[in-house]
């Protein structure tokens, strides 16, 4: 009698091998929907704080004095008040005025600032570049805003429809970290570019320094985000069932 052919599952080394999908749904219904909100709600919020940063950026100086405002370390001071006067010896610097100083009481403090806190500085006959240097904060803030929900948006729309995490995305948060570290550590060292540029000016000034302050919990964030991304990668290959 002849015999019928059986067809067995392959096992062992010939096993099929199918790569490990990480997927994005997570949260359940609430967090996809979530994520569907925020994906092009954060692209609106990036497009306004660039806009604003722009034209903060390219705002023309009214004043003809040319008056430029930049912060420096304030680290000797005779006189509290609400806006002080430099002075040079006993003769006050013609048209430079101090201000951030609350009244009765020392400039606002913290663990980065010393000792006596940051001032800012109000000083006339400004050049291009202070002027610009002085105001490029905000405006790569906002574009660091702006390129960070553009490049995050396909991944929140992969948790919304609860799509497979893949390498794209993790290099899109890569290029959400670098946003983090650009705007939040790398903007706000840009004021003090020209804040050394005032103070070369003001001859004699005493008591002023322009040690720029470094904000490292940005990068601390940065890092962050890049470890989300590198603990939600794809693995490797394993057996899909039944196979």
């Amino acid at each position: 009698m002849a015999g019928r052919a059986r067809s067995h599952p392959a096992t062992g080394s010939t096993a099929q091998l199918a790569p490990v999908r990480t997927s994005l749904h997570g949260g359940g219904l609430w967090s996809r929907r979530l994520a569907r909100v925020l994906a092009p709600a954060l692209v609106v919020v990036g497009v306004v704080a660039a806009v604003v940063g722009l034209a903060h950026w390219l705002e023309p100086t009214r004043d003809p004095l040319g008056e430029v405002a930049v912060p420096m370390h304030l680290r000797h001071s005779e006189g509290i008040g609400a806006d002080l006067r430099l002075e040079i010896g006993l003769v006050p610097y013609s048209q430079v005025r101090v201000s951030g100083v609350p009244t009765g009481g020392l400039p606002d403090r913290d663990h980065r600032t010393e000792p006596l806190g940051v001032v800012v500085v109000h000083a006339p006959d400004a050049s291009s570049r202070e002027q610009l240097l002085s105001r490029a904060d905000l405006l790569v803030r906002g574009v660091a805003v702006l390129v960070a929900a553009v490049a995050l948006r396909p991944v929140l729309l992969a948790i919304a429809h609860a799509h497979a995490f893949r390498p794209a995305h993790r290099r899109r948060l890569w290029v959400v970290a670098g946003c983090v570290v650009a705007g939040g550590y790398v903007a706000p060292l840009l004021p003090w570019g020209a804040s050394a540029s005032v103070l070369a000016r003001l001859e004699g000034a005493y008591g002023l320094s322009v040690s720029p302050t470094h904000h490292v919990e940005a990068v601390v964030v940065a890092a962050l985000v890049v470890l989300v991304g590198a603990a939600l990668r794809t693995e490797g290959p394993t057996p899909r069932a039944g196979e």
